[in-house]
């Protein structure tokens, strides 16, 4: 059974759907909004909220609310399981990444795999920049991965 939860984030200024399977949080998308969905707030996705909201006000480094990464090939989730060892505070390249997982010359395929993150913030996929120490990209924008380098003092050229 799939539960799902909308919740406005003003430190992001964004709309979060988080989603909800079996009490483990299997996706959070921003701006996403279906008005198909039963929209109600199971325990899991209320222990997340506490937790990023704590992670927006500085307070939470490391996220405890139960979760799985579910529907990726198994070159994105040997990617997002090398991106999920990065600590808050923390950052590495695309390339390190590719190196990391024994294929020095997939930059792109690691840039790729990352984008498909169904778990962003948790799976701290703000972290990863590019080769150059410059952003790079963000699923959910680059003012939010900016917002996000910001609260973890991730300093990155730009």
């Amino acid at each position: 059974m799939k539960k799902f939860y909308i919740y406005y984030f003003n430190d992001i200024n964004r709309y979060v759907t988080i989603v909800d399977e079996d009490s483990y949080i299997i996706s959070i998308e921003f701006d996403k909004i279906n008005y198909n969905f039963n929209y109600e707030e199971s325990e899991a996705i209320c222990a997340l909220k506490k937790e990023l909201d704590k992670y927006f006000a500085g307070e939470l480094k490391e996220f405890k609310t139960k979760y799985k990464l579910k529907n990726l090939t198994e070159f994105q989730m040997k990617v997002l399981k090398e991106v999920e060892k990065v600590k808050y505070g923390e950052h590495i390249s695309y390339n390190d990444i590719a190196k990391a997982i024994g294929n020095p010359k997939s930059d792109r395929a690691v840039g790729n795999a990352v984008g498909k993150n169904p778990l962003p913030i948790i799976v701290p996929c703000h972290r990863i920049i590019r080769k150059d120490k410059k952003l790079g990209g963000y699923t959910g924008g680059t003012d939010i991965k900016i917002k996000l380098v910001e609260i973890e003092d991730i300093l990155i050229s730009n």
